[in-house]
């Protein structure tokens, strides 16, 4: 369980020499001032973390992997929640210098966040966490039923930190279609505040792995959650947490053969796919399945090399859950 991560955050991180927490950018496919993001800054920096936030100006479902740099604000904000000044490209909080808006496409808002907003607001300091979500949208893996489906915004966002910007990187996303509030919101749904706990959970384990780097280079985590249903999974204790791999299949020979890195976890020779565990949680809602993919930031896959995955196997030991259904 994860409660006991919460309960002794501070003795172990002053013990791991973290008493000032992480520096971490975070962007967002979603735009900067909707709820879910924001309640995942507010639960790092609760958490002792230095969280600076740049998000778009708007919801940015279909950006995928665009990067172009950003163009000034004609208009206002998503929500309202900025209004372009003088052709300006990028603002913020007036408050909150660490609450970000740009102008741009969201692995843009990362590329800025990590090169530039992050280190002018922590004297020179690089980030130490790269964050993406959470997304209100499924970060799991394209297959060849899928052709035009493509990696989400966020899940891109997560391998420019890791690949171009050498930041350890999560990516956090969410399956089904979530509808995104904003930041002031008085009535939201369960999962504006459920997601964000657990992404910071896992930040938190992350932050206290004895062993550095926090994750190793040209990787990033890639996380999907399952729905929340009215009854089910309204509890973040109730959550469990898989090592999973990315979905591949190819035909060879006429026959469609599902591959991926060859690893020996909870009595199997494979780990199961991120789609698996997404499929399963929509026949069985209750089980609180949340999918975590050791990827490969440049050839978007799951990690080829066995001793990467055995590595995070060992590593993150107690937090993994083995799945009760057999998978190809």
């Amino acid at each position: 369980m994860m409660a006991p991560v919460t309960i002794v955050v501070g003795a172990l991180l002053s013990a791991a020499g973290l008493g000032q927490g992480l520096r971490i950018i975070q962007s967002s496919q979603e735009s900067w001032a909707d709820i879910m993001v924001r309640n995942l800054h507010a639960e790092l920096t609760a958490n002792n973390h230095s969280v600076v936030l740049v998000g778009p100006t708007k919801h940015c479902t279909d950006s995928a992997d665009a990067n172009g740099d950003p163009t000034p604000l004609n208009g206002h904000c998503e929500f309202n929640s900025c209004f372009g000044e003088a052709g300006s490209a990028r603002g913020h909080n007036q408050t909150q210098p660490e609450l970000t808006w740009l102008n741009g496409h969201p692995q843009a808002c990362m590329r800025f966040g990590v090169e530039s907003v992050g280190p002018s607001i922590w004297g020179g300091g690089p980030p130490q966490l790269a964050v993406a979500g959470p997304s209100g949208s499924t970060v799991v893996s394209p297959d060849w039923e899928m052709p035009f489906r493509r990696w989400s915004a966020t899940a891109f966002s997560a391998a420019w930190a890791a690949r171009w910007g050498r930041v350890p990187a999560i990516a956090f996303g969410s399956s089904g279609h979530k509808v995104s509030f904003p930041w002031n919101a008085t009535k939201t749904m369960p999962y504006h505040t459920i997601y964000p706990k657990l992404a910071a959970q896992l930040v938190q384990e992350i932050a206290f792995l004895a062993e550095k780097p926090l994750i190793d280079a040209d990787l990033f985590l890639n996380v999907n959650f399952p729905d929340v249903y009215h009854g089910f999974c309204e509890d973040p204790a109730e959550f469990k947490w898989v090592l999973t791999r990315a979905y591949k299949a190819r035909f060879w020979w006429g026959i469609l053969e599902h591959y991926g890195p060859a690893v020996e976890h909870c009595g199997r020779d494979r780990l199961v796919s991120d789609r698996a565990i997404e499929e399963h949680m929509k026949k069985y809602p209750y089980k609180c399945l949340i999918s975590v993919t050791v990827m490969d930031s440049w050839f978007m896959e799951a990690s080829r090399f066995e001793e990467i995955q055995e590595d995070y196997i060992r590593k993150l030991s107690h937090l993994w859950h083995c799945p009760d259904f057999p998978y190809d």
